[in-house]
């Protein structure tokens, strides 16, 4: 008997002892081996990946399996949360002075707005490497030369003004005749921050975004070396113009305004001396048709509702994706308005994919990620144009981004007209939401949320902090936009105080 106790049997024989010997050492070779790395994932996910094979392990005692588990956890949650501002995870901040009276009212609203920015900006998406447009879409347009903005063109080259081409044509113009003065007047103030698109809107008698974008497209001479047909672009532009519905804020004027602030962008911040010439009219494109379609109907609210553009697109950048096949499905179905059809089917297919990946980082929960992902390659790249040859794409859906929330970076007068449509489409997703038994979306609800309250919550968490690490590569950004910012914010913080003062003055009457 051996010295364990336990008895050889006829069943168990050395030879079945040294068999169970060799298939345990395997075991533990294996497990003992180094966990491969997977060159796809991210640094983080792969330590994520090696502690949970390392926590699978037999070896592992009770306690190391314990400090693991603890390490995973708190890797996991670094990983997902580290680029979300500290404030915004704070939600013991939602708990504090909620029971006394005024100030209860007041911090409810402050809670809306935090609890707004967790729900549209904190839904953080996997990273995907992607090839840019640049290394990749560059080589299949060489045979097309656009040299940017031409040599020589003035503001009177007749080739910019759609009228022109109308008349010639003896057809109506969609603005009359005794009115492009004015309009040429205006269209010469587009490279500036303070641009009036409500304004120039009047002006053009509704058509603000036809002949804003064919003015650029013409400016830059994208037009004529992409050979689009002039009559092909003017009737795609009135598809688009009629495709933006009648909403109080996602219209064809934001579409307007988000153009013309990228065209600032290009043209006075100098985006132009990072991108090329093709990613120029991608990223014209895009602002153009960024949101194209929207029903004035935010993605929280598609997603609950479970609607046909929810279950189209899995819940996944509902409104981004829809805009996105929204146009390149209307395109492919009326030749008439495929202003890319002058393109062979490989030039297409990059210039589609990259007006694509546009469209789609224009979805607001991806803005943390996107933005520390920005600040991360400023600080690795550094402020040279030439640095920037690899990143073009970042630095475009990073530029289109920002034009997307640029209104509280605006003038007082032209920021606080934004605020108020935005607020008002907001409420009635509220008030609808209420009506079909739906949780209200954060920031929708009229009896919490407040212009002043919601302005001050969205400049110091979003607004401020993007143009300031924008500005740290665009020095205009950080000269012009910046200080305009902080001076709203001076101005609504002195509203809410009126605001508030008021409210305890009609208290204490009472």
């Amino acid at each position: 008997v051996p010295a364990n106790g336990h008895r050889t049997t006829a069943e168990e024989s050395p030879r079945t002892n040294q068999d169970k010997y060799t298939s345990n050492k395997a075991q533990i070779d294996k497990e003992d081996a180094l966990p491969q790395i997977d060159g796809k994932l991210s640094a983080a996910d792969n330590a994520i990946n090696l502690l949970q094979q390392v926590t699978n392990r037999s070896n592992i005692g009770p306690q190391e399996k314990k400090i693991i588990e603890y390490a995973l956890k708190v890797l996991k949650s670094d990983h997902n949360a580290n680029v979300v501002p500290e404030e915004l995870l704070d939600t013991k901040k939602d708990e504090e002075g909620t029971q006394d009276g005024r100030k209860s009212a007041g911090k409810r609203g402050e809670m809306a707005v935090r609890e707004w920015l967790r729900a549209d900006f904190t839904h953080l998406q996997a990273k995907r490497k992607v090839t840019t447009f640049r290394s990749v879409g560059m080589s299949v347009f060489g045979s097309i030369t656009i040299k940017g903005k031409r040599k020589g063109s003035t503001f009177e080259d007749s080739k910019l003004y759609l009228h022109e081409m109308e008349a010639e044509a003896g057809q109506t113009p969609l603005v009359p005749m005794e009115r492009w003065g004015e309009v040429r007047e205006r269209l010469k103030g587009m490279n500036s921050w303070s641009f009036d698109v409500f304004e120039f809107e009047e002006v053009t008698g509704g058509h603000a975004l036809p002949i804003m974008a064919w003015f650029v497209l013409h400016q830059w001479g994208f037009v004529e070396e992409l050979c689009i047909d002039p009559w092909v672009l003017r009737k795609w532009l009135m598809h688009v113009t009629d495709c933006y519905q009648n909403n109080p804020y996602h219209n064809a004027t934001h579409a307007a305004d988000v153009m013309q602030t990228v065209h600032f962008m290009i043209e006075t911040a100098r985006v132009a001396d990072f991108i090329s010439a093709i990613e120029v009219f991608a990223l014209i494109i895009a602002a153009l048709v960024h949101d194209l379609g929207h029903d004035g109907l935010n993605n929280n609210f598609h997603k609950n509702a479970m609607t046909d553009r929810a279950i189209s697109h899995n819940d996944i950048s509902i409104q981004e994706n829809y805009h996105a096949s929204s146009l390149f499905k209307d395109m492919k179905e009326d030749a008439s308005i495929d202003i890319l059809q002058g393109l062979n089917p490989q030039q297409r297919l990059h210039l589609r994919r990259a007006i694509i990946e546009l469209l789609l980082c224009t979805d607001m929960s991806k803005h943390f990620t996107k933005m520390k992902e920005f600040k991360n390659t400023v600080d690795s790249a550094g402020t040279t144009p030439s640095s920037w040859l690899d990143h073009s794409q970042l630095l475009m859906e990073i530029v289109l981004h920002v034009c997307d929330i640029s209104n509280p970076a605006k003038p007082f007068p032209l920021a606080k007209q934004w605020a108020e449509r935005c607020l008002t489409e907001f409420f009635v997703q509220g008030d609808q939401e209420r009506g079909m038994g739906l949780p209200i979306s954060p920031g929708c609800d009229r009896n919490i949320s407040s212009l002043e309250t919601s302005q001050i919550g969205f400049i110091n968490f979003v607004v401020l902090p993007t143009f300031q690490t924008l500005g740290t590569l665009l020095p205009v950004v950080a000269n012009v936009c910046v200080p305009t910012i902080e001076d709203n914010l001076a101005g609504w913080e002195q509203h809410q105080a009126l605001t508030r003062g008021g409210s305890a003055s009609s208290t204490e009457e009472e």
